[in-house]
């Protein structure tokens, strides 16, 4: 029973994965039996999960992987059989592994294994690296040097090879008193003996000037080679041609002076912020705002708002903007130093695309007269949506007093008509029968006259109405009449006259009152057109 003990805490502890499998359909599937403690590790599955279950289950593609076959041929002859370093991978697991398989007296089937998968990685890393390495030096355009401790040359690149125009197995063995005149091999050799002894890199610049050439800037930098018992071994140098790169940070600080001049000299705010934390402002938003630089930097935007209120929806509105958009605008109020509010138009965005938690640069307009004018606009807008209104209700009411007055002038019209009508039928059909049945001209001349009295009488009611009503309008109320026909409004025609425009409508008062309009809802001018009554002012 110790025996036994002590095997299976053999199998468990062993620093290889064990897995034991029984055949089943005649060697078409191996079911799991055992499963130890490391193979549970390498797998990350555990062992009463496995037992009794097929390795395809488990593992979906150990066909793919070949070790399937290994069991079926391990089973079948009997023979050990290796299975040699293999990636096994599936949806669950990835990882390179080298199976030693045999079979039990019992007739069950050992697997022993190991996870080779760190080792592999390093190795690939490793020939990655040397390949890479090879191909840096091959291809670079920069000039590598590998010296060892008593300056001989053991490794240079092909760019190194051009500088000096030499072939590599012409360098290789070589010192620099071999390939550079005394005075600059001593200075290299000074200068590769200082790096060994301090065991610190150097890096420098260093202008070359060569004979009917420009000036070129090199960047050097040496590194010394320690093995692992930090003992020297050697000097790495390499050497970069940078008068390009000289050239564009001369442009650069160029450009930035000028940008700097010009966000200075613009008239428009300018500024940085971080965390909502001021970092740098122009001078013209400091003009704006009354701030001196001092007073803004290093404080929070809450300095730039009348209230907490109007500093939380800014932050709430603009920085959600900025995330969804790329950058943000605005309109907000900024409280000057003075208190004196300015209507902003604002707008940001981050100085490193995507990334909030970083500089945000702003601009600020100050658009106060612009909103001024806009609020005047707006109120001029409404004061003439006012005024169209009652224009309007001044002709609808216009409108249902000339409706009135046509409803009266057609009730007259139909009275005069009736009146007409049975003014013919009692005087004229009489004397029209007379004169039908008399012979005599003499009879018949007098009951003309007597048909002619009789119609005059008839007429005479209106003509002298209408008489009547212009004879009574003195020159200056005809004057006021025709004008009023003719459409023109009371200041209009006050202005035509030379009078005030009370004494317009003092005249238009006495036009009603004569005309004996008393309903104040009927136009006058709607009722002069209706009576069709002709006026002259001269």
């Amino acid at each position: 029973m110790t025996d036994k003990r002590h095997h299976y805490d053999l199998f468990n502890n062993i620093p290889s994965g064990v897995a034991v499998y029984e055949a089943r359909d005649n060697g078409n599937d191996f079911v799991f039996v055992d499963f130890n403690h490391t193979a549970e590790k390498i797998d990350g599955l555990e062992r009463k999960s496995l037992i009794g279950k097929s390795i395809k289950e488990c593992f979906p593609e150990v066909e793919k992987f070949g070790f399937f076959k290994v069991l079926q041929e391990v089973w079948k002859t009997g023979i050990p059989h290796h299975h040699p370093l293999s990636l096994y991978k599936d949806r669950r697991i990835e990882g390179w592994r080298e199976n030693y398989v045999y079979k039990l007296p019992s007739g069950e089937i050992v697997a022993v294994y190991n996870d080779v998968t760190p080792l592999h990685e390093k190795e690939n890393a490793l020939q990655t690296r040397q390949a890479q390495l090879s191909t840096l030096l091959s291809f670079s355009e920069d000039m590598y040097v590998l010296k060892d401790a008593k300056g001989i040359y053991k490794m240079v690149n092909p760019a190194f090879c051009r500088f000096l125009g030499r072939e590599e197995h012409e360098i290789i063995g070589k010192t620099d008193y071999d390939l550079f005149p005394a005075a600059e091999a001593d200075r290299y050799r000074q200068d590769d003996n200082r790096i060994m002894a301090s065991g610190v890199p150097q890096t420098q610049d260093e202008k070359v000037s060569g004979e009917g050439e420009l000036a070129r800037w090199l960047h050097v930098k040496k590194v010394p080679i320690v093995n692992e018992s930090r003992q020297i071994l050697g000097v790495l140098c390499s050497v970069r041609d940078i008068s390009e790169r000289k050239t564009i940070e001369d442009a650069l600080r160029a450009s930035e002076t000028m940008l700097n001049e010009v966000l200075h000299a613009t008239p428009m705010g300018v500024g940085i912020v971080k965390d909502r934390v001021i970092q740098w402002v122009n001078a013209s938003f400091c003009a704006m705002l009354g701030f001196s630089p001092e007073e803004l930097v290093g404080q929070s935007t809450r300095i730039l708002y009348e209230n907490d209120e109007e500093f939380q929806r800014v932050g709430e509105m603009f920085y959600p903007q900025i995330a969804k958009d790329g950058f943000g605008a605005l309109d907000t109020r900024f409280c000057r130093k003075d208190e004196y509010l300015l209507d902003i138009h604002l707008r940001s965005s981050p100085i490193q695309e995507g990334v909030l938690q970083q500089r945000i640069v702003f601009t600020a307009m100050d658009v106060s007269n612009r909103v001024a004018a806009e609020r005047a606009l707006t109120q001029a807008h409404d004061k003439l949506e006012k005024r169209v209104q009652e224009r309007t209700e001044e002709l609808e009411e216009a409108n249902v007093a000339l409706k009135v007055l046509l409803q009266h002038r057609g009730k007259e019209k139909n009275e005069v008509e009736e009146k007409v009508i049975a003014s013919v039928h009692e005087f004229v059909f009489p004397f029209l029968e007379k004169i039908q049945k008399t012979d005599s001209l003499r009879m018949v001349e007098l009951h003309v006259h007597s048909l002619r009295k009789i119609l005059e009488e008839i007429v005479e009611p209106f003509a002298k109405n209408i008489i009547e009503k212009d004879l009574r309008l003195t020159p200056r109320e005809i004057q006021v009449a025709s004008l009023v026909r003719h459409g023109r409004t009371t200041q209009e025609i006050a202005e035509m006259m030379g009078l005030s425009r009370r004494t317009i409508e003092t005249y238009r008062d006495n036009l009603r009152r004569k005309f004996n309009i008393k309903n104040k809802n009927t136009n006058l001018r709607s009722y002069l057109l209706s009576v069709g009554l002709e006026v002259s002012d001269g």
